[in-house]
């Protein structure tokens, strides 16, 4: 493989494979899930990133139907992403997590979770005890109490990646850039890995990183904007563009982190 960038986390080792999609193939490491993504995806702190012909020919090739083997020579000259937060502030949280609203009102899915808490999508059933949860999950986070409210979160909802989780995940890094690595992110992070025990392998993966305040390319692009307090729609639409709702529902995470009364 002819690597472009690959995550400062990645470990080496013979991995077998955990789950394959149109644009990533993800591979089991022990807790933690490394990953084989197209440049569109963008870099993360366990992936590895092939131009779009390279990872057809990954994929073409059987890569995703066999054990990925990694090591200290597997990719020379490829380039290392830096995923941490590490001197990213926001001064103005409050502002900006006006800023994100006003935007995700106008662009965010309406199945998403931004959608359920401004209320516009009502429905019965499954759906409205899904809705009640998970309003019920973000006011405890907003009150401060971390532990009830991620509690109700950790999990909610379908699909591999719930909407729970990456709100938690937008949560954290707003609480981050917004406060600092103390405080309330502390507290809150604290509880999140309490609530991973147990939990599926792409579900603690992504919960650990938020936790150790490492997030992704176009997430870190988003935040890196909101902290310079410009204008970041350009920075938003990528993230909203991940999965249905995974990237609006970090962003409505995003938002509660940044707007926190700390």
């Amino acid at each position: 493989m002819n690597a472009l960038i690959i995550g400062d986390l990645l470990l080496h080792g013979t991995f077998p494979v955990h789950s394959v999609f149109r644009d990533v193939v993800n591979f089991l490491a022990g807790d933690v899930v490394v990953s084989v993504v197209r440049e569109c995806v963008g870099p993360g702190p366990a992936s590895i990133v092939l131009a779009s012909a390279e990872f057809d020919l990954f994929v073409q090739e059987g890569g995703a139907l066999r054990a990925l083997e990694i090591s200290g020579a597997s990719f020379p000259g490829a380039g290392v992403y830096d995923s941490r937060l590490d001197g990213m502030t926001c001064a103005e949280g409050g502002a900006a997590a006006s800023a994100l609203g006003r935007l995700l009102d106008r662009d965010a899915s309406g199945e998403s979770v931004w959608a359920i808490l401004q209320g516009r999508e009502e429905k019965g059933g499954f759906f409205g005890a899904y809705a009640q949860e998970l309003r019920a999950g973000v006011e405890f986070l907003r009150e401060g109490a971390f532990e009830c409210g991620v509690r109700l979160l950790g999990g909610l909802g379908i699909g591999l990646t719930p909407s729970g989780d990456d709100f938690l995940c937008g949560f954290l890094a707003g609480l981050h850039v917004a406060s600092g690595p103390e405080g309330a992110f502390g507290a809150a992070s604290a509880a999140v890995r309490v609530a991973m025990t147990g939990r599926e392998p792409l579900a603690r993966t992504l919960l650990g990183f938020a936790c150790e305040a490492r997030v992704n390319g176009h997430e870190k692009a988003l935040l890196g904007a909101i902290c310079r307090g410009g204008g970041f729609e350009q920075e938003l639409a990528l993230v909203l563009g991940h999965g249905a709702t995974s990237g609006a529902d970090y962003c409505s995470g995003l938002w509660a982190g940044l707007a926190h009364d700390r």
